[in-house]
């Protein structure tokens, strides 16, 4: 559009001294990120966290395998051991230059209070797990790891299971962004199983270690196990410890009292695990049938509504439709509750990340947004809202003057204008109508229908226009290239023959 090409130099002029606007906007609420300190949420410190999780997952296995059982001295070992150590160590640094969330949903990254919180929480367990893991190759590489100081060593790296309370925490932070629900119940299923696997993991590697120090016939020398590889010793643990969460039915028995003693609690802690992670499965089922069960009783409560009122069958039918689609269609903020507590710097972001995609599609705004005005985050915000039709619906009628203007930009969908002459134009994806409200008063020169079901974004023009009133008071630069453009629009506007609330 001409409009656009003469002010889209106006705009760029304006744009370094609009850009300032944001650390002076109240409504914000975010501050302003040091280039060396990450976002949780960014790709590099989720790539991080995936990797940590594989390292504890390297802990989880490796670690009772090494204090239960002797392990040949491998390359492959050795090289996990190192990037364990080295990553480990590396992690700390990282934890230092990772901003976290506060309660109300914004991200700090003040330095001193990075460090402050990680001082408070997990920065002795990691010191006294990096240290473990130092000292103790500094111990074993002196050549002094000899006898019960060699045991030792290998008893202190037992203390690297602490990670696992770490696991939780990455654990949470990955699964926040599951999307989907159905998603969500299959990772609580896998979630169980790696958790039932890595008991029996822990009960298989510490049983041989009863089997094998105990004094007298112990079981590994009742079944005559001593002499078997690590391999085939561990898969005989493993499936004794198996066999615990099916009733105990295995071939092998405890033969002395710390032999049964241990029996005991293994069995007990099956037992409880596995009562637990039923209750959690049904639990996470039943909350998912619920949900999907509401939208099932409130089309039987108006079904039995229109069946009271005497209603005809086919209007039933059709009204029966319409809820059904309605159901199944996009949510309306205000049937979302939690909204309604969430703080108004995210709802910004929110609702920044929501309508900057449609307003994208309009090229006045599009160039707002390229050139990093900071007014668009507050139109975002407070002046737009969605709009959601089904085949029919009339949006406006010709020559109404709406008593709450609005500009339409359509997401989805498609709609009959109709101009005052009778003439008929598609409004399709990525289409906006009625812009002149934003400028000058005005009245509709034609109707809009909607031709199938539809979802708009609008822009209300008085909201707007409050928006832009404000920022001149101020005088905030900012809103330089919006008066622009108003009075290039209205010369504009002006110079038509005919008036249409299409674009031109």
């Amino acid at each position: 559009m001409r409009l656009q090409k003469k002010l889209k130099k106006n705009s760029r002029s304006e744009a370094a001294s609009s850009a300032a606007y944001k650390e002076d906007e109240p409504d914000f609420g975010a501050e302003i990120q040091p280039w060396y300190i990450l976002n949780p949420d960014s790709s590099r410190r989720v790539y991080w966290d995936i990797l940590s999780l594989a390292m504890i997952t390297y802990d989880i296995i490796f670690v009772p395998l090494e204090v239960c059982f002797i392990l040949e001295e491998t390359t492959f070992l050795a090289f996990l051991d190192w990037f364990s150590r080295i990553f480990w160590t590396l992690d700390m640094g990282m934890s230092c230059i990772t901003g976290f969330v506060l309660s109300d949903g914004v991200i700090e990254y003040k330095p001193r209070n990075i460090l402050h919180r990680y001082f408070k929480t997990w920065f002795l367990p990691d010191l006294s797990m990096v240290l473990s893991d130092w000292i103790g190759y500094l111990v074993a590489g002196s050549g002094l790891g000899l006898g019960q100081l060699a045991r030792a060593i290998r008893m202190a790296r037992a203390v690297r299971l602490l990670r696992l309370l770490r696991m939780q925490e990455v654990l949470a932070n990955l699964t926040e962004r599951l999307q989907s629900d159905v998603v969500e119940i299959f990772a609580q299923i896998i979630k169980m199983i790696v958790v039932l696997v890595m008991l029996c993991h822990f009960i298989a590697c510490f049983w041989w270690a009863v089997g094998t120090n105990g004094t007298g016939t112990t079981w590994v020398k009742a079944g005559s196990y001593e002499d078997l590889s690590v391999d085939a010793s561990y898969l005989v643990c493993l499936l004794w410890a198996i066999s615990l969460f099916s009733g105990g039915n295995s071939n092998i028995y405890p033969e002395t009292s710390a032999e049964r003693m241990y029996g005991v609690a293994a069995g007990v802690c099956s037992f409880v695990c596995v009562l637990v992670m039923l209750g959690t499965l049904t639990s996470g089922l039943t909350q998912r049938h619920i949900i999907d069960g509401s939208g099932q009783r409130q089309m039987a409560a108006l079904k039995t509504y229109l069946r009271q009122n005497h209603i005809p069958k086919n209007l039933t039918k059709r009204l029966c439709r319409s809820a059904k689609h309605a159901i199944s269609g996009d949510l309306t903020p205000d049937s979302v509750q939690l909204l309604a507590v969430i703080s108004e710097p995210l709802k910004m972001q929110m609702h920044f990340e929501m309508y900057s995609r449609i307003l994208l599609h309009q090229p006045f705004f599009k160039d707002l947004l390229t050139e990093g005005n900071q007014l668009v985050r507050r139109v975002c915000h407070q002046a737009m809202s969605i709009l959601l039709l089904t085949h029919s619906d009339v949006v406006f009628e010709v020559d109404e003057e709406p008593s709450e203007p609005k500009m339409y930009l359509v997401a989805s969908g498609s709609l009959d204008y109709t101009d005052s002459y009778g003439e008929v134009e598609k409004v399709g994806d990525k289409c906006w109508i009625a812009e002149p409200v934003l400028w000058t008063r005005w009245k509709h020169r034609g109707s809009l229908v909607a031709a199938s079901d539809v979802k708009m974004a609008m822009l209300d023009a008085t909201s707007f226009q409050d928006i832009c009133r404000q920022a001149i008071a101020k005088k905030n630069p900012a809103c330089l290239p919006i008066i622009a453009y108003a009075l290039e629009f209205v010369q504009e506007l002006n110079q038509r023959s005919f008036a249409t609330d299409l674009p031109a």
